[in-house]
């Protein structure tokens, strides 16, 4: 992504093939690389703090070549970061990846060379086996140019946090007092695990996370980006070596005033009050005047702000940065997708046998259903097709796409009804979420 990026610092893509010029070099970086790494980005960005590049460096599975770096006389004047990743799309898992830490210097900026980084990164998450790539950034206007599309869904709530105290009270929740066998605190070491089973658990028919193992899940919690992680306890207060054993059927996460995730078992919304009751008396304790709730736009705590009189937004934070994706093997992510699809089409009751086409640009596929079971080719379009720019293609595999709003802005154009129809039922919109616990960095102050 781009941290802290401003116009001054933004590469531009050249509307020819970028090549490099004479002195300049592509290469992976290894081990030696570190040290002049962390002072190249400190001299664009003024970040990341050792203590985050010390983190950055022990995260699981991290290799020192997923960066490529343009060297000059030896020299680092670009960087770009891949990051191998597992994504959950509903009940499929597929291997993604994506861009940190994308920077050329100044004095090269505006060249095209940001655009090749780009360009030889997306190659290496091809090589990697990645078939969708990811990307947080300030500059999505760059990115756009590049083919990449806007695959966010903006759903956060604000509200004071004593009206929201008072909002659960009126629906029933317990604030105050206590409440047998269910209690907030900490959480400790060895619940490491515990953690990523709910994860996993929770996040169940959503659209856009990351997978996290246990070793992940430990790299992430002692990293420390965040300020509070509290679980919620099924179980004694007391706190003791007995607790191994208590059941945690809920957590949350939150830095300064933001609840940056709240995690619980099904078909327990008392847990999430708890949960959320905890920070909004941190909040008054710290004498914070908001409480900012960052959870999937289906999570229920978001009716509890509006009742709270506070706002409830689709549309991004102000410094928030834009989620942006692209689809690096349509065929192998539309073939992966097939036993969502074919479940789409017995929901909908759609015909035994039909074929829909999908033209984006010069590239033609098509979904074909057969005796309940769906192929997808690469060949020449049906009848039934339906046109789609390279951003409207990625958003509608995602389940991002707006059909309403891309057939009116010329994003998608259907070329029978019945191409319209198959592709709405295919391809609807969906839950979707990207945590941004993934993405925090440590706030320690740089010292250069």
């Amino acid at each position: 992504m781009f941290h802290g990026a401003s116009p001054m610092i933004v590469p531009v893509p050249s509307s020819r093939s970028e090549s490099l010029r004479p002195g300049l070099a592509i290469v992976p970086a290894g081990p030696s690389d570190h040290v002049a790494v962390y002072c190249f980005l400190n001299s664009v960005f003024g970040a990341p703090s050792q203590p985050e590049f010390r983190a950055s460096l022990e995260m699981p599975d991290y290799r020192p070549a997923d960066r490529l770096l343009v060297k000059e006389a030896g020299r680092i004047v670009g960087h770009v970061q891949v990051l191998n990743r597992m994504c959950s799309l509903e009940s499929i898992r597929l291997p993604v990846a994506q861009l940190d830490w994308l920077s050329v210097a100044p004095k090269l900026q505006g060249q095209g060379l940001g655009a090749r980084l780009v360009r030889m990164a997306e190659s290496q998450m091809i090589r990697n086996g990645a078939v969708i790539g990811w990307i947080r950034t300030a500059a999505p206007e760059f990115f756009g140019q590049l083919g990449w599309a806007d695959c966010a869904e903006h759903g956060w709530s604000c509200g004071a946090p004593h009206r929201v105290l008072r909002a659960l009270i009126e629906q029933g929740f317990p604030v105050s007092g206590r409440r047998a066998k269910l209690h907030i605190r900490p959480w400790l070491v060895w619940e490491t695990a515990t953690l990523a089973r709910l994860y996993r658990q929770g996040l169940e028919g959503l659209w856009g996370p990351f997978q996290r193992s246990e070793a992940y899940w430990h790299w992430l919690v002692h990293r420390q980006a965040f300020g509070q992680l509290y679980v919620a306890i099924d179980g004694p207060e007391m706190i003791d070596m007995d607790q191994r054993k208590a059941p945690v059927v809920g957590y949350v996460v939150s830095k300064g005033e933001r609840i940056i995730e709240l995690v619980t078992q099904q078909a327990k919304p008392d847990v999430a009050a708890m949960l959320l009751t905890r920070i909004c008396h941190d909040a008054i304790e710290a004498g914070r005047c908001r409480v900012l709730l960052d959870v999937p736009s289906s999570n229920g705590l978001h009716q509890v702000f509006a009742k709270a009189g506070g706002r409830c937004c689709d549309y991004a934070l102000p410094w928030e940065e834009t989620v942006m994706a692209r689809v690096l093997q349509p065929l192998a992510l539309m073939r992966g997708m097939r036993p969502i699809l074919e479940a789409r089409a017995v929901a909908a009751g759609l015909p035994a046998r039909f074929r829909l086409g999908i033209l984006v640009g010069s590239k033609r596929y098509r979904l074909s259903r057969s005796d309940a079971s769906i192929s997808v080719t690469q060949r020449k379009a049906t009848r039934h097709t339906v046109q789609l720019t390279r951003a409207g293609f990625t958003q509608m595999l995602l389940g991002r796409l707006d059909w309403e709003e891309a057939i009116a802005d010329g994003h998608a154009a259907p070329q029978t009804p019945e191409a319209e129809c198959l592709a709405r039922l295919l391809f609807p919109a969906v839950p979707f979420w990207k945590p941004h616990l993934d993405d925090l960095k440590r706030d320690d102050e740089n010292p250069y």
